[in-house]
Order: structure tokens, then sequence, then C-alpha cells
């Protein structure tokens, strides 16, 4: 049993190697996707949202999901090209395209990508012992230069940096054989959904890693699996 001046709380920070993992309270997370739903708003009300490459990307995927139709008239001009680091964006606009237009398809995917943006920001911090509320702070943020721009394999894929740059945090704190693969497969499937956003990831966690480990030689280690 415990002391008397001890007490139990499901919501208690657990160290798990350094790195602090929050049980029981989804309250924040809760807030994080409500306030995010409301931020999306602003993708809904016109017709088409002020992006400037949205709609070489929506005639794009228009086109890609034509080639086969024997009534397209143009597909001698077109090839897929697939094998490109920059996946996610048009693989999520191929799926929503069916079920709901191809703009429409454009809006969700931002939509969701926005969304996830705020919920991994939430856990990110949360990773460090702060409020997971603090996220709040990035909504001006989302419609910054990348949205601006439409770049929307960009936007989809930085949600997955963010989740990769945490799970390369725990690996650090706590190495093993199991996470080191993990992280690098990890690390490929951002790679091919959008490459800057993994080099972004990457140095990011080497920077983490530098502030946490006391020699070039264990930096070296800690990274061989992703080397």
């Amino acid at each position: 049993m415990p002391a008397p001046h001890q007490t139990l709380a499901l919501t208690d920070p657990q160290p798990t190697g350094g790195i602090p993992v929050v049980h029981g309270n989804l309250i924040p997370y809760a807030l994080v996707a409500l306030f995010g739903l409301i931020a999306v708003l602003p993708l809904w009300i016109p017709a088409f949202p002020a992006m400037c490459d949205a709609p070489q990307h929506a005639a794009q995927v228009a086109i890609f999901s034509q080639l086969d139709r024997p009534e397209f008239a143009y597909s001698q001009l077109f090839y897929r090209h697939t094998h490109i680091p920059n996946l996610l964006g048009y693989l999520l606009l191929l799926l929503f395209k069916p079920l709901v237009g191809v703009v429409a398809a454009c809006k969700l995917t931002v939509s969701a990508a926005l969304l996830f943006f705020l919920l991994a920001t939430s856990r990110l911090i949360a990773e460090f012992e702060g409020d997971p509320l603090l996220a709040l702070l990035a909504i001006p943020a989302i419609y910054g230069y990348p949205f601006q721009w439409g770049f929307i394999g960009f936007l989809a894929t930085a949600p997955l940096g963010i989740c990769f740059l945490i799970l390369a945090m725990r690996y650090f704190q706590r190495p093993s054989l199991r996470r080191g693969v993990g992280l690098t497969l990890l690390l490929l499937v951002v790679f091919f959904c959008h490459a800057l956003i993994s080099a972004y990831a990457a140095g990011l966690a080497t920077v983490y890693a530098l502030a946490n480990l006391n020699s070039v030689r264990q930096l070296f280690l800690r990274w061989l699996p992703l080397l």
C-alpha cells in the first residue's frame, strides 16, 4: 500500500527512459481535435480555397484517373509517373476523388492534414511534459507558406514527420534493434510520402540526439539503423 502522503492518479506521467507518457487524460487531445475541426472551416466556405498549386494537383489527379478510359482522347499526351518521393498527397486525392469529386477531395485532404498536424504537435509537446493545448498556437501557422502555395503533399506528410520525431526521441532514450528497424522503415515511408519532410524530421532528430548524447561515437551507434 502507498504511504499516507502518496497519491495515485491515472494522469500522472510515467517515465519510460526519460520520455513521459500520459495515461488516461485524453481531454486535452479531444479539445485540440475540436478546435482543429473548427479551424478547417475556412477551407470549406469558398468554392476554391486560395492555394496556388492546388489546381495543378487537382488537374494531375483528374487526368491520372482518366488515362485508361477509351473515351479520353488525350491519353497519348501523358504517362503515369509514380516513382517520385512526393506521393502521399496524390494518393489521398486519388482515394477521395471517386467519393466526393476532385475539388472536395483537395479540401478533405488538406483538412485531414491540418487536423492531424495539430494532434501530432500536441503529442510532441506532451513528450516534453508540456501542455498539449499549446498546440492550438499552431492554428495560425497551418495557414502559412505551405498552405498559401498549395503544397498538398507537404501538408499531408507533416504529421508523419512529427510522429517520426517522437519515435526517434524514444529510440534515443531506449535504443533497441526492434525500435531501430521500425524507425528505419518509418523514415523510408516518410521519404516516399515527401522527401523534404523526411530530411526535416531526420535533421531535427539528430539535433535532439546531439543535445542528449555524450559523444559522436554514441550518436553514430544510435543512428546506425538509419544510416
